[in-house]
């Protein structure tokens, strides 16, 4: 019904090459990962840790391997999203003010 296919599809297949002992580790590094800041209490993106994981996997078995544009893209929306977000709420609560439904 969304998007989520895709992007499945992208971090599965197009950031590098995953064999099944590659995808084993980058799942039980972003398992760590993500357990580590649970215990501190810190809010993580279980996206966000399993795209780092496979990007250190795909560093182990050399740069070439990595789609570089595909790492590029997805950085510049992990710093757009909470901007974009942000403006987007700032606009919604004026036109509530301005429409007097708040």
């Amino acid at each position: 019904m969304t998007w989520g296919y895709r992007v499945i599809e992208t971090i599965g297949t197009r950031i590098t090459h995953l064999g099944p002992l590659m995808a084993f580790c980058a799942q039980l590094a972003s398992t760590v990962n993500v357990h580590f800041y649970t215990l501190l209490g810190i809010p993580v993106s279980t996206s966000h840790s399993i795209v780092g994981s496979i990007f250190g996997v795909g560093l182990v078995m050399c740069a070439r391997v990595l789609d570089l544009r595909i790492l590029r893209e997805i950085v510049v929306c992990w710093i757009a999203t909470p901007l974009l977000c942000g403006a987007f709420s700032y606009v919604f609560v004026i036109l509530m003010i301005a429409l007097k439904w708040i």
